[in-house]
């Protein structure tokens, strides 16, 4: 595993960890989180991958250049990433707000995408307004705490203490204005009408008793999208990618073979 930096075309530096070689796989991380995110899913994907997570706007030392953007604006970064690298295009996976951005530039961009993993996520900010709106009052710390509760189950805990603390190393202490510009871009989300332009091979991956964002949608979200396929997780909550890091990875790499 390594870390690179690539410079998006205002200028701004994105720092990057890199791991494998072979097929593209881009990594994009969640609301909470940066691009450490997948450092533990990493080790578990199938050689044959180059897999790449990068940080997003108003993340670490990352500040966004404009005080008001849109998903659209999280798009454009991620294409530009995908350009920096030099890449036509790349497998890619999203998790929870990462996985807006995956499946709005499969919508937008589809030469860029060849398959497409979508974790956690939803078509549409409808489903996830409750506990978002309340964790844009909350302080960084309460924020925190309250997404490692949602992250895994208290048996999963049981069975596995270091899980917590995978999670918690991978999320991201942002001010006040950082996580207030991120949930605004989120807030007119909804690709729903436009999902069914997506042709890629798809997985829909999500838990059962996810308390972010509930199982419904991602099933809605499964069912907008020709030909994907779902895999509920039983008992699972939020962070899927940790818990069921191994099955997840299996699944992609079944996902992307031949494409």
């Amino acid at each position: 595993m390594s870390d690179i930096v690539v410079t998006l075309r205002d200028g701004r530096s994105v720092p990057c960890v890199v791991k494998g070689s072979g097929a593209p796989l881009l990594l994009i991380h969640g609301a909470e989180s940066d691009r450490t995110q997948f450092a533990d899913l990493m080790t578990r994907l199938p050689s044959g991958l180059q897999a790449v997570a990068y940080d997003q706007r108003d993340t670490g030392d990352q500040v966004s250049p404009d005080d008001h953007y849109t998903m659209d604006a999280m798009v454009d970064d991620a294409t530009e990433v995908i350009e920096a690298l030099q890449w036509s295009n790349v497998h890619v996976l999203g998790t929870s707000y990462g996985g807006v951005v995956a499946q709005l530039l499969a919508i937008r961009h589809p030469e860029r995408v060849r398959t497409l993993s979508l974790v956690s996520t939803t078509g549409a900010y409808s489903w996830m307004s409750g506990f978002a709106e309340k964790s844009k009052k909350m302080s960084a710390a309460a924020r925190a705490q309250t997404m490692l509760d949602a992250a895994v189950s208290p048996d999963a805990r049981a069975a596995d203490p270091s899980l917590v603390d995978r999670i918690r190393a991978a999320l991201v202490n942002r001010t006040a204005e950082q996580h207030a510009r991120r949930m605004n871009a989120l807030k007119d989300h909804d690709s729903r009408q436009q999902l069914h332009r997506i042709a890629v091979p798809t997985l829909v991956a999500h838990g059962a008793d996810d308390p972010v964002i509930p199982i419904a949608a991602g099933r809605e979200l499964a069912d907008h999208i020709p030909g994907s396929a779902f895999w509920e997780i039983p008992k699972a909550r939020h962070a899927t990618a940790f818990e069921y890091g191994d099955e997840l990875s299996a699944k992609v790499a079944t996902l992307v073979e031949g494409r």
